[in-house]
């Protein structure tokens, strides 16, 4: 008989007339008839659902410290961190530039607002979609700046 210690994977029971018989190792699971499948690879970012969790710490007393004003507060703290910086971190994937030396992390920000700013002052509200139309075309980015 089996050890009362060993995990409920590592034996099957055989059966009999008489109820089981011993025991055995069980079996390697079927392989599929016909030649090997590949599965689709899943291409990075496409359709991917994200999970951003962020901790918050509060001075609060806990009986002042109801639902409605704790997310009045961050929500409050979010859309003056959407303005700039979600765009900076999401659209131009600023945190992940490889441009540490210098003057140089400081100049691209600069051009990062500047392509912001030029943006919304020509009313556009999604600026990724405006980077992607402005990339189409070479005379596009002259004259969104007023140049031509």
């Amino acid at each position: 008989m089996p050890s009362a210690r060993a995990p409920f994977s590592t034996v099957c029971p055989i059966r009999g007339i008489a109820g089981v018989v011993g025991v055995r190792p069980p079996r390697p699971p079927r392989r599929p008839s016909g030649p090997p499948r590949r599965a689709p690879a899943p291409r990075p970012g496409h359709r991917q659902a994200t999970i951003e969790r962020v901790h918050l710490i509060t001075g609060l007393p806990p009986d002042a410290a109801d639902g409605a004003r704790l997310a009045a507060w961050i929500r409050g703290h979010w859309h003056i961190e959407n303005l700039p910086h979600h765009v900076r971190d999401r659209t131009f994937r600023e945190d992940d530039s490889k441009i540490r030396t210098r003057r140089s992390p400081r100049t691209m920000a600069g051009l990062r607002n500047l392509a912001i700013s030029v943006h919304r002052q020509n009313g556009r509200t999604n600026i990724a979609a405006a980077l992607r139309h402005i990339a189409r075309g070479y005379h596009r980015p002259l004259s969104a700046l007023g140049l031509t």
